[in-house]
């Protein structure tokens, strides 16, 4: 099935028009293209996704749980990443994380602790 090409003018539009950083479109396994807005294309440094990761990573949570991967979500994260086997953060679970009260921030403003961590997973 070809590409709307309407469509694809609209989604374009509208990610410049939310000052989006970049787009990437994938259809069918291949690249359809590449847009980038106040940036240079492949612009060194991080895009900061923010809450958009929260549906790819329940996603990909799910896959891994239906693959047999994962134990379940009641898995402590520390399983995972190793480094979390450490005060408080040794008891949290995937569930935890998944629905956001994993209870690591002890500031009202999560991004002093999140952001200044060396590595923010």
């Amino acid at each position: 099935m070809p590409l709307d090409e309407t469509a694809l003018a609209r989604l374009v539009g509208d990610a410049e028009a939310s000052h989006s950083d970049a787009l990437v479109l994938l259809h069918r396994g291949r690249l359809v293209g590449e847009w980038s807005f106040g940036r240079q294309p492949r612009d060194p440094g991080p895009i900061l996704t923010m809450s958009c990761t929260k549906s790819v990573v329940g996603l990909a949570i799910g896959a891994l749980l239906d693959d047999g991967k994962l134990d379940g979500l009641d898995q402590p994260i520390c399983d995972l990443y190793p480094e979390w086997r450490q005060g408080r953060k040794r008891e949290i679970t995937l569930r935890h994380v998944l629905a956001h009260t994993s209870g690591i921030q002890n500031h009202p403003n999560a991004g002093l602790e999140v952001e200044g961590a060396p590595d923010w997973v």
